[in-house]
């Protein structure tokens, strides 16, 4: 039993006994006396004291629960918002439908040659996708982010600080079908990767996984 309903269950039982003496009252006010009348009187004004008390705890109980009601709401808001954030900034690994794309250099080439993958070429990559709807993407198991830079220098590449290097495995949560369609559009950046000679390779999942955030070390 709760502070609020153990107070309304006293506020009543006081009611009840106030009724009783009341009861008592009249039917002594022909057969017991002054003496007896006066005795009911303190007890019948300390009840209604009493009473007086319980009511007031009553009202701050109610407001307690009230107050408490709309801070256990404000919690679970602000957990929610954190949650969010923590997904908007990649915080939180994410699994759900998507495509897995793996890029392999071409025989015999090089990151320094005309032929082989560059940084720019990754970073085209994951601004198509992310024009199509990718909710979330990593290249090699690193999470792509806002603050996320792909560099290369010479024949060393690096994500989030961390050196990687091809084959490149892109992997991009978000509708299957319509990632799939921007990659493979006429024209558009795999279409002359593959005119290099660059191997390419979309594979559609219903479970993938990208991983969390991890910060540049």
């Amino acid at each position: 039993m709760n502070g609020r309903t153990l107070a309304v269950a006293l506020v009543l039982l006081v009611f009840g006994l106030m009724l009783g003496l009341e009861s008592r009252l009249s039917a002594l006010g022909t057969t017991g006396g002054p003496n007896a009348l006066g005795q009911m009187a303190v007890s019948l004004l300390s009840l209604e004291r009493q009473n007086e008390r319980l009511t007031r705890e009553v009202d701050r109980l109610e407001a307690r629960l009230a107050a408490g009601t709309r801070s256990q709401a404000a919690y679970q808001t602000l957990l929610a918002e954190l949650a969010a954030a923590r997904r908007m900034a990649g915080l939180t690994p994410e699994e759900g439908p998507g495509v897995v794309l793996t890029l392999t250099e071409p025989p015999g080439s090089s990151p320094t040659s005309v032929y082989g993958i560059h940084d720019t070429d990754l970073l085209v990559i994951l601004n198509e996708l992310k024009a199509a709807g990718a909710t979330a993407l990593a290249v090699n198991g690193q999470r792509v982010v806002a603050t996320t830079e792909i560099r290369q220098t010479g024949s060393t590449f690096s994500i989030n600080g961390l050196p990687v290097g091809p084959p490149f495995t892109i992997v991009a949560l978000g509708n299957p079908r319509v990632l799939k369609a921007a990659l493979l559009l006429q024209g558009g950046i795999l279409d002359i990767l593959g005119s290099m000679g660059v191997g390419e390779k979309i594979v559609v999942g219903r479970h993938l996984t990208v991983p969390a955030y991890s910060g540049t070390p």
